[in-house]
């Protein structure tokens, strides 16, 4: 019976905790729709309207299986096409399953030019990476920026041309950010995290300072 008993709370807990994850998420779901309507935008539970496959080149879609794009906000002006969603995918298997969650903020203009480069965070292997003289574009003008970003890409000095004063600046005042260019397309996220829908509108802002740096001059 105690065998009996301990077998039914964990499975009851299984359960219960499945149940508040479903619940969560649909909460998240309802009141980032609600936030998208506010703001007189477009809302779709999933990905619409092609904006997956204009993503697909980018390396973070590229990693990983079960990759959905959720909670889709976005919009076009006359100028730029941009969207902020949540994107899921897997890594791993078994034990080491490993599930990653980002809010991915894109944007899409005839007035961005970028050469393809990826942006992000430096960490320690980075680090150890280019002591052995693996790639790593650093500015010695700017060492706030080339301690905290491992950059790298296909044509090294298109990138350093692309990357000024006023772009390198921006990202040395927000630090933590990962970032991708390719083409007419860029996007913005921070790794393994979701925004709160509290803070939507602040990330947008976010998105649209960097936008403003990047786009053509």
């Amino acid at each position: 019976m105690i065998v009996f008993l301990i077998w039914g709370l964990i499975i009851g807990g299984v359960v219960v905790s499945i149940a508040i994850g479903i619940w969560m998420e649909r909460k998240r779901t309802l009141e980032l729709q609600s936030i998208a309507e506010g703001m007189g935008l477009q809302f779709h539970p999933s990905e619409s309207g092609g904006l997956r496959s204009k993503l697909d080149s980018f390396p973070l879609f590229q990693s990983g299986r079960s990759r959905t794009f959720q909670n889709v906000i976005s919009g076009t002006t006359q100028d730029v096409q941009v969207a902020l969603f949540d994107y899921k995918y897997t890594t791993g298997s078994g034990k080491n399953n490993t599930v990653h969650r980002q809010t991915v903020m894109a944007f899409g203009s005839n007035q961005l030019h970028l050469p393809h480069f990826v942006l992000r965070p430096e960490g320690w292997f980075d680090k150890i990476s280019s002591a052995f003289g693996f790639e790593d574009i650093d500015f010695a003008s700017h060492p706030t920026f080339s301690k905290n970003y491992h950059l790298s890409g296909q044509n090294r000095p298109a990138i350093e041309e692309y990357f000024t004063p006023d772009r390198l600046e921006f990202f040395e005042t927000h630090l933590g950010l990962s970032m991708e260019g390719w083409d007419n397309w860029m996007i913005l996220y921070r790794q393994r995290t979701r925004i709160k829908p509290s803070t939507v509108q602040q990330f947008f802002e976010l998105g649209f300072g960097a936008y403003a740096r990047l786009k053509q001059e």
